[in-house]
């Protein structure tokens, strides 16, 4: 009989994961440590493993000598060690389409608060200014604004779509993805750089992988246009915060808007002084839809597994 560890982080109690597993002939546990150890004490006889944000080193899938399968409970997978998991022949999958909706909506509120400067003007009014509009110019408007998309999967084309009756032109940098596909989302696709260069406001949505991190750095912001702004809803270690911290605090860039910052709280102190700089606590996934979705999709993408079935979001 499959059966199925989760690693619980407070975020559910197992109860639909359970259903899902329990109801295709498999069996559930949780366990409620992060520490590898105790997972690997509570997972000798697990064959599949569920985590959420619960890091995956090569020592835990060697521990676990009955692990055929890996769940990860979002998008991201750079929280375990696909390397160590491909040479031992465990497959990797992920929930590919959870929280789409809801990280794009987000972003699309993020860039309208810079592009509008709505921070600024909330907090000049809770100081008990009332300045006039010049203070904030340049607004210049989303009619015609090139919004730019570094990865362009299916919550940049989202993006894109929300964004469209805007006016907006849409550029977009994605190797992997047919341009067809971009363009029934409006976007037209180009060199890295070129997306770079000709964005007012630039969307990072790419996976953080050897190949990205730190993508975004001294050099990088160099490119962008004078006065530009930088969101990122994606992953913390696509950017340079140093670089782009020295970036803003300079005036090369117009301001930025963080969903994921290194170090979370602690690395958001640095831009305290940046009123441009606009950061919420990674809670861009997030909706009650949301919650429960990525508890049944985890559910039954273990279901498929235990009939046989192969889903498609495998990543290993």
């Amino acid at each position: 009989m499959f059966h199925v560890l989760q690693v619980s982080t407070g975020y559910s109690d197992g109860t639909l994961e359970a259903a899902a597993i329990t109801a295709a002939g498999g069996t559930h546990a949780l366990v409620a440590s992060q520490n590898a150890a105790d997972i690997a004490a509570a997972g000798q006889d697990a064959n599949g493993l569920l985590v959420t944000l619960t890091r995956v080193p090569a020592e835990l899938i060697a521990a676990m000598p009955k692990l055929e399968v890996i769940v990860r409970a979002g998008i991201g997978v750079d929280n375990i060690d696909l390397a160590a998991a491909k040479q031992r022949g465990v497959r990797v999958y992920n929930l590919p389409h959870y929280c789409q909706d809801e990280v794009a909506d987000h972003t699309v509120a993020m860039l309208m608060c810079l592009e509008r400067k709505l921070y600024q003007q909330v907090q000049d009014i809770k100081r008990g200014e009332w300045n006039p509009a010049r203070k904030y110019k340049p607004i210049g408007g989303m009619q015609g604004a090139c919004v730019g998309f570094l990865g362009c999967g299916g919550i940049a084309r989202r993006v894109a779509e929300r964004l469209r009756p805007f006016g907006i032109r849409a550029v977009g940098y994605d190797p992997y993805l047919p341009a067809q596909v971009a363009a029934q989302a409006g976007i037209t696709l180009m060199d890295r750089d070129d997306v770079i260069r000709q964005a007012d406001f630039l969307s990072l949505h790419m996976p953080l992988t050897a190949e990205t991190e730190r993508m975004m750095n001294e050099e990088t912001f160099a490119k962008m246009k004078e006065g530009a702004y930088l969101i990122n809803s994606a992953r913390a270690g696509l950017i340079d915060h140093d670089a782009l911290y020295a970036a803003v605090k300079s005036g090369r860039l117009g301001g930025a808007a963080l969903d994921v910052v290194d170090n979370d709280i602690e690395g958001a102190k640095r831009f305290a002084d940046l009123e441009n700089v606009l950061i919420t606590p990674h809670t861009a996934y997030y909706s009650a839809q949301a919650d429960v979705k990525i508890r049944s999709q985890a559910g039954d993408l273990f279901a498929a597994v235990i009939r046989g079935e192969s889903p498609d979001s495998r990543i290993v």
